[in-house]
């Protein structure tokens, strides 16, 4: 019995260990099953929401804000590259490449309804509806100065330095009109490919010095209208302003940017920049060179750029062209080449800005830093955000710190270290364009008087800058151009001349000249015109 009892109790207990070890075993599976299938729901939840939780904000533009577990916050703007919808511009601020600084948010405001060359290379009256936009490049903080170059709505407003030998610090990104985007190396503007040719003086050439830029001895300098209202107060040399058929952006010598002299000013300086103008100021020999020129002589001007390689700038890339670009701004740290992570070893972590891209998106991002919410990241860990999350294969950062900043839909989404938005001195918008819109209140030659006191600009909208001040009752006469009539920063505007003073007015501030109405003197109206901080009436 005994044996029995102890024979049966081994059996029953060798069962029931049994059992616990299948049903530990069935739980241990159960469990691993469940993990297993957590962390696919995981990875799969991750992938959801970065491919589905874009929020469309216009044709082919999306927002993306991102919590990563660094910690840091992300906020990302991306443009599809096939879509022919969106533009990529680079915004001035105040439109003063000579220095300036304003906020991204006052930028973003500023060029939303004003007119851009972006689809045919000259002025067809298409308009900007500003989507998003993100702080530019390094600046002079003291000053607002650009370092670096840039090219704004076609304008070629500051050069790239030549020769840089600073690995990734060569040139910056460039996007054309055909919407295809790079990432320049080192550059350097040769005599050869910078010239200005006056073809109706026996195709007499000379060469470019440089861009918005001060003047030298025996130097020639090309202002554009970023560059201020108008030129210096040297008075030596000449200055000659230039119609344009378009922007003055980097062209060929196949291929110039084409226009004609419509003034000459000779010791005088201090020339007023029209927004389809340019102004060649020249001094010493090169002044000479220039001394004949006329009203009415043909200019050709081409500015175009050699490429070599980033590492040593020795090695001359041949289709390295940048002919043709729109928009662009210096870059520093170029994180992402061809699909390949460029490793800068820094360690310090910071707010950033950057863009990156492959073959299908644009990609603009801000990352905060400086908090405990988000830490910030260094360039190794851009890179690796670029490469792993964006699925970019090229990228560049942008100025970070405090003025990293990003705005969508008018309102700032991220969190700037400063507390505050910072000022800068240039900035990256993403528009959809606006078709041409027209008055036809009045006609070319027809006479208007002011039915007010109204500032005249020196182009049709408000974003340009300020050249005067007609006062009410002045009488003159509608300028015959290819915008009159046309709609920017909300208002129909009209090229007038008043003597020989002549601006954008407003067509609110216009009205026909009655037949039994005569036209007021010149000498019995004051005109009122920008002096920098002072205010000179001339009579």
């Amino acid at each position: 019995f005994f044996f029995s009892s102890r024979r049966r109790h081994t059996r029953s207990a060798s069962v029931s260990w049994a059992r616990r070890c299948v049903q530990e075993t069935d739980q241990r599976r159960v469990h691993g099953i469940l993990e297993m299938s957590m962390n696919i729901l995981g990875i799969v939840m991750i992938a959801f929401s970065f491919t589905r939780a874009w929020t469309p904000i216009a044709h082919g533009v999306e927002y993306h804000y991102e919590r990563l577990a660094d910690p840091n916050d992300v906020f990302i703007v991306r443009v599809d590259r096939s879509s022919p919808v969106p533009i990529i511009d680079t915004t001035v601020a105040y439109e003063k490449v000579k220095g300036a600084r304003e906020k991204t948010t006052s930028m973003y405001a500023r060029y939303n309804d004003t007119i851009t060359s972006w689809d045919n290379e000259e002025w067809s009256g298409l308009r900007y509806k500003t989507i998003a936009a993100v702080n530019g490049y390094y600046f002079n903080m003291q000053t607002g100065e650009w370092i670096s170059g840039g090219i704004a709505n076609g304008n070629y407003v500051h050069r790239f330095d030549d020769m840089v030998k600073k690995s990734g610090f060569g040139s910056g990104y460039a996007i054309r009109r055909d919407r295809n985007v790079f990432i320049g190396e080192c550059v350097a503007h040769t005599a050869p490919k910078n010239n200005i040719v006056v073809t109706s003086k026996g195709s007499l050439k000379v060469t470019v010095d440089g861009i918005n830029i001060p003047k030298k001895k025996d130097s020639l300098i090309i202002y554009t209208p970023q560059y201020d209202a108008e030129t210096k107060e040297e008075a030596a040399g000449i200055e000659i302003v230039v119609e344009l058929k378009g922007p003055l952006g980097i062209s060929t010598e196949k291929k110039p940017s084409q226009g004609k002299v419509i003034e000459v000013r000779k010791n005088k300086g201090k020339t007023l920049i029209p927004f389809d103008a340019v102004v060649l100021s020249a001094d010493g020999a090169k002044a000479t060179q220039l001394g004949n020129l006329v009203p009415g002589d043909e200019i050709k001007i081409y500015q175009d750029m050699e490429q070599f390689d980033e590492a040593t700038c020795s090695h001359k890339i041949e289709n390295g062209s940048w002919e043709n670009t729109f928009s662009s701004l210096g870059g520093a740290y170029h994180y992402l080449q061809n699909g390949k992570r460029v490793i800068y070893k820094d360690t310090i972590r910071h707010p950033r800005t950057a863009m990156a891209y492959n073959k299908n998106y644009i990609y603009f991002y801000v990352v905060d830093g400086r908090t405990s919410k988000s830490r910030g990241m260094t360039i190794d860990e851009l890179s690796n955000f670029a490469a792993s999350f964006l699925k970019a294969t090229d990228g560049i950062a942008l100025d970070g710190g405090g003025s990293s900043t990003m705005v969508v839909d008018g309102r700032i989404k991220n969190f700037p270290s400063d507390g505050a938005e910072r000022t800068v001195s240039n900035a990256v918008v993403i528009a959809i364009p606006v078709p041409r819109e027209t008055s036809k209140k009045f006609s070319h030659g027809e006479k208007v008087v002011l039915s007010e006191k109204a500032d005249f600009y020196g182009g049709p909208g408000t974003n340009f800058h300020k050249h005067g001040t007609f006062p009410h009752g002045a009488t003159g006469v509608i300028e015959s151009h290819k915008l009159a009539g046309i709609r920017a920063k909300g208002k129909f505007w009209w090229k007038v001349k008043v003597e020989h003073l002549q601006g954008w007015v407003c067509e609110e501030s216009l009205k026909k000249m009655q037949s039994q109405q005569l036209l007021i003197p010149f000498h019995n109206i004051t005109l009122i015109l920008m002096r920098k901080l002072s205010l000179i009436h001339i009579s």
